[in-house]
């Protein structure tokens, strides 16, 4: 007979073949057709019945008491009548007969039917290691599993028959292991002991031989995690410790001994599990991870999130509350069910010792599961994208490609870790979750926000995981949050403690059946006195109990000093060396490799393995891949509090050096954690050195409050060492280190604070050119707060400084600050005078070059005051030209804030030109940017300009929000004289006079206190314009301002705003009836105009030359 495959089942290829599966569950179809439907559970069973044995007559009277028998025989026969009429009218089309009925009997035609156990059952009989395979293939799960038709017989009948087979499933699993292991078919024989283990999780064996699988594949982290659930499940079920082999071998692995061989395997059971009796002589205590209580709800909207997520609809959940009340448990099994259900589940998590290490729980998730070493993703992604990341994993550098290091270049770095998503997403639905985000660094909370936008419409769920205790104590967390809730994109849970009842119930389930129901109850009132519903006090007091020959419940002990006393009374009961492994631990603060461990502990490897084993087993550290970390912060929070200052000193020093000689070949990932313990362990000048390159690398990660605490860090400690030339040059670099951070953050008050005692330390040293660096510095911050005589006279000393030394670098920087200052006090001339002498010494370096310690890259940013001086002057066309210059080059090297400042500037010579049109939307791409990137200081002038724009448009309801916005939030010196002036116009344009006057009049007085002349000019027109146009027209003010303004303006040679200044007066003296002088002016600006092209500027001038006649 020509027979087909369906599944991993061979059947005949006949027309109307009933075949049932009856493994895992039932389902029956006839041939390739859909799934029976069968209109009763006993029906299924019925045929489930008959089918297990084809062919053999089954007397009915037998039957009906299986399925019936709380029935009255004719009752029962009856119902066996009708359960047979509708088994018999869903196989009418059945080809040949299933059913067979004779007299009293009734059978199936084993010719008409193919039933998986009966399948099953032949090839374990073969035996054959195929036969085998195919066998183990067909067992999906238990015989009839989910069936239940609540009849005491059938259940009897079942319960036997379910057993039969499972037994048959392990000996099936054992059979083929033993085959795999002796051929060495290393990565079948892992799939086979899971499974096997699966069946039967207590045989130890089988996790023995998984252990040494693992190892000899080169998984290190996967064996040790094996152990770990191999300790779980005996503890749990039997409440006794891994046998000595087991523990051996762990330590084995642990100190990398080169694995068994396969000819030395444990020799596993192939007729059953190997049973061991519990040795437990007193109260036992069952591990946390089988049970999940209380928390229903909030795994039930977890579950239906991932469901969506696999739809592509992600979202992002914050999951909040105190320390202990079950957060990272939840996220632990709804992973499991994710990582069951085929998803990717990727967990990252901050430490309170790492919360300045830009980008640490991301580098944690994204290494997980070695989605980062897969070549297939890694050849997915675009070079651009890889080069990008290459920043967080240095493997994923291109060559030829010159890896990103811009402090500023966050945005980018953002988009390569959303193109890593859709990568991975476009493969398998992705779960990335990220715990305890109130330690978490701004960096990768800012990245949290930003992918939270992105993946809407992917197939990404984010969690995150924060005590909410500590919410408010993070600003940044704090204001993530309230974003996301504002989005209504974020689904928000906060656990709330157990219930009385629930935390009985999980007393329960974490106790032994042998302990009596009145010690259970007076156990559960104990706990929960003591607990208030905190899952953690309830576990760790159940470990307590477990630990002690006797230990007595106390409620009296306030709450956090309850959790200090258990988790201490269980530290104390561990073995001498592991306490002292566990000092070490807790100060190292974060995940840690054995070999760190070792080397700091100074125990030897053995010793070492011993004492690791001990407190994984006793569930003090577990596992995270080869890592290691403490099963709960509170542990490590104890552990670290019994440790005394002296010795804590002494651990830091031998913490830090242990990861010296572990990382020797790779330091930089761990700049951060060198640095800390060094200073910890006050070993001044290594932390001094550590910490200012992690701070540098912070910088090349955007993360600006991580490198200015770093590079404080760094300070502090560089004033415990000796002052001499060499510290005194290092006390000055490192405040010079500290100015680009701080002015992204618009922190000036610092900047000049630093600046001030590094030129203080630079002078004593008689170092020309440090003191030229501070200068230049000096230009920036005076000029950033409206000093702008201080601003030019540091700038002149710089650029001098500079020219003497021949430093090209020092000059492009102090040649670009002094060209900005002198652009802001309207010397135009002289601004783009100094602009365009640094292109020809940028001319031929790297694009992306900075030139010391510039905010942006210097080919673009040092075009920004030449841009802005060309427009003021009305050279618009080379204006453009540069501009767009900037713009060109500030995409390719990828760089935001090079980016914003070129598209704004570029759009301020269309506003300057009357052509908001154009400006609008580069304007609306930079302000999309800025957002992205947390630019405040550019935030501000974009949100005004863009104002301006909607303004000139007639868009009023969406400019006045942002011109208000812009000027209430601006920092100072942000050109927001200007602002202001933008601002008085829309109060104008609204007829809201008095406020036009006052915001125009305070623009006015701040450009003369700051000595900016261009913006003095424009805020003398605009008061002309108000007091020609108000309800009561002030004629001689108005005259006055707008000469006052023409003047000015001409002095500086501002033509566009000499042009707008004639049509003004030409307005005003229409309206007093001087038509002669009207005629002359509104010609004058309408020539000048023309001449530029001053577009919108221009129409509203004819407009108004032609209203003349």
């Amino acid at each position: 007979m020509a027979v087909k495959n369906e599944g991993d089942i061979v059947f005949p290829a006949c027309m109307g073949l009933l075949t049932l599966r009856l493994l895992g569950g039932f389902e029956g179809r006839l041939s390739a057709g859909p799934p029976l439907t069968l209109p009763t559970k006993k029906a299924q069973a019925l045929l489930a019945y008959l089918a297990l044995r084809p062919g053999q007559p089954h007397p009915r009277d037998k039957v009906a008491a299986l399925l019936w028998g709380d029935k009255k025989e004719e009752q029962a026969r009856h119902s066996l009548r009708q359960a047979i009429s509708s088994v018999r009218k869903t196989l009418s089309h059945a080809s040949p007969r299933c059913l067979v009925l004779e007299g009293e009997t009734i059978a199936l035609a084993p010719s008409a039917v193919e039933v998986d156990a009966v399948l099953f059952e032949r090839l374990v009989e073969d035996g054959s290691p195929p036969a085998l395979e195919r066998a183990t293939t067909l067992y999906r799960g238990h015989f009839l599993e989910g069936l239940d038709v609540k009849e005491e017989m059938f259940e009897e009948w079942l319960m036997t028959e379910r057993e039969r087979l499972r037994e048959l499933a392990l000996e099936a699993l054992a059979r083929l292991l033993s085959h795999q292991l002796k051929n060495d078919l290393d990565e079948a024989a892992i799939q086979t002991g899971l499974r096997l283990l699966g069946l039967d999780p207590l045989q130890e064996a089988v996790h023995q031989i998984l252990m040494r699988l693992y190892f000899k594949s080169g998984r290190r982290g996967a064996a040790l995690m094996q152990y770990q659930r191999c300790v779980e499940v005996l503890q749990r079920e039997l409440g006794v410790e891994p046998e000595p082999e087991t523990k051996q071998l762990y330590q084995d692995i642990l100190r990398r001994t080169s694995p068994t061989s396969p000819g030395e395997m444990p020799q596993i059971p192939e007729a059953g599990p190997r049973r061991r009796k519990s040795t437990a002589t007193r109260f036992q205590f069952h591990a946390p991870e089988s049970s999940l209580i209380g928390r229903e709800a909030e795994l039930s909207q977890l579950r239906q999130a991932v469901k969506e997520a696999r739809k592509g609809r992600g979202q992002t959940i914050a999951i909040l509350g105190e320390a202990g009340i079950g957060k990272s448990r939840l996220v632990e099994e709804i992973c499991a069910e994710a990582i069951r259900g085929g998803d990717l589940a990727l967990v990252g998590r901050a430490f309170e010792i790492e919360q300045v290490l830009p980008f640490g729980p991301w580098t944690n998730a994204l290494r997980g599961d070695k989605v980062i070493e897969d070549p297939r993703i890694v050849q997915s992604l675009d070079p651009i994208w890889r080069v990008e990341l290459a920043r967080l994993f240095p493997e994923l550098g291109v060559p030829g490609l010159e890896l990103a290091t811009d402090p500023q270049n966050a945005v980018r770095l953002f988009e390569s870790v959303a193109h890593l998503l859709d990568c991975l997403a476009s493969r398998q639905p992705v779960l990335l979750v990220l715990e305890d985000l109130h330690w978490a660094d701004e960096m990768s909370l800012r990245l949290f926000s930003f992918l939270s936008h992105r993946i809407q419409h992917r197939s990404v769920l984010l969690v995150g995981t924060a005590r909410e205790e500590e919410v408010a104590e993070t600003p940044i967390l704090s204001q993530l949050l309230q974003e996301l809730d504002r989005g209504r994109g974020a689904v928000f849970f906060t656990l709330s403690p157990l219930s009385l009842e629930e935390a009985g119930t999980l007393v329960r389930r974490l106790a032994q059946a042998r302990v009596g129901e009145s010690a259970l109850t007076r156990l559960e009132e104990g706990v929960w006195a003591r607990s208030q519903g905190n899952p953690f006090i309830i576990v760790e007091t159940m470990r307590a109990l477990q630990d002690g020959d006797s230990f007595e419940v106390e409620s009296t002990v306030p709450l956090p000093k309850q959790v200090r006393l258990v988790v201490a009374q269980r530290l104390e009961r561990l073995s001498d060396r592991a306490k002292r492994l566990v000092a070490v631990a807790a100060v190292v603060g974060r995940e840690f490799d054995f070999a760190v461990l070792e080397r700091a502990s100074g125990l030897g490897e053995a010793e070492t393995a011993e004492g690791v084993e001990e407190l994984v087993r006793r569930r003090v550290l577990h596992g995270v891949e080869e890592h290691f970390d403490f099963t709960h912060d509170r542990v490590r929070e104890v552990a670290y509090s019994q440790i005394l200052p002296p010795r804590r000193k002494l651990l830091h020093g031998l913490v830090a050096k242990a990861l010296e000689e572990v990382y020797a070949e790779n330091l930089e990932p761990h700049y951060a954690a060198l640095g800390i313990h060094y200073r910890a362990g006050e070993v001044w000048n290594k932390a001094v050195a550590y910490l200012r390159q992690a701070g540098q690398k912070a910088g090349t990660h955007s993360a600006n409050r991580e490198a200015v605490m770093y590079f404080e860090q760094a300070l502090e400690a560089l004033g415990h060492l000796p002052k001499n030339r060499e510290t005194l040059e290092l006390a000055v670099d490192l405040r010079l280190d500290l100015q680009p951070p701080l002015n992204t953050l618009r922190e000036v008050g610092r900047i000049v604070e630093y600046l001030s005692q590094a030129d203080s330390i630079s002078e004593a040293l008689g170092d020309k050119r440090r003191r030229g660096s501070i200068a230049a510095g000096l230009t920036a911050y005076y000029a950033t707060v409206g000093m702008n005589t201080r601003a030019l006279e540091a700038g002149e000393r710089a650029l001098a400084i500079a020219t003497e030394l021949s430093d090209v670098s020092l000059q492009v920087v102090a040649q670009h600050r002094l060209s900005r200052a002198y652009c802001w006090v309207g010397n135009y001339r002289r601004a783009i005078e100094l602009a365009t002498r640094s292109l020809p010494l940028i001319e031929g370096r790297p694009m992306g070059e900075r030139f010391g310690n510039l905010t942006g890259v210097a080919s673009a940013v040092t075009r920004v005051p030449l841009i802005v001086s060309l427009a003021e002057l009305g050279e618009f066309a080379e204006g453009v030209a540069q501009g767009e210059e900037a713009v060109r080059i500030a995409e390719m090297v990828g760089q935001p804030f090079s980016l914003i400042a070129a598209l704004s500037r570029l759009s301020h010579v269309y506003v300057v030109k009357g052509e908001p049109n154009k400006a609008i939307p580069l304007l609306v791409r930079c302000l999309d940017i800025c957002t992205n990137a947390q630019a405040p200081f550019h935030l501000s002038l974009v949100r005004a300009e863009l104002g301006y724009c909607y303004l000139l448009t007639s868009r009023v309801d969406e400019a006045l929000p942002l011109l208000e916005h812009s000027v209430n939030e601006s920092a100072p010196g942000t050109r927001d004289q200007l602002h202001r002036c933008w601002l008085s116009e829309a109060y104008l344009f609204t007829s809201q006079w008095d406020r036009g006057i006052e915001v125009a009049q305070h623009a006015l007085d701040l450009s003369r206190n700051n000595k900016e002349r261009g913006n003095e000019a424009y805020a003398l027109r605009l008061l002309g314009e108000v007091a020609a146009q108000k309800d009561s027209p002030d004629p001689r003010a108005a005259e006055d301002d707008y000469r006052q303004a023409l003047t000015l303006a001409e002095e500086l040679g501002m033509r566009p705003l000499i042009a707008r200044c004639h049509v003004g007066l030409g307005r005003f003296y229409r309206c007093e009836g001087e038509r002669k002088k009207a005629e002359e002016h509104l010609t004058t600006g309408v020539s000048m105009m023309r001449e530029m092209e001053m577009g919108l500027w221009l129409e509203r001038a004819e407009a108004a030359l032609k209203e003349l006649g």
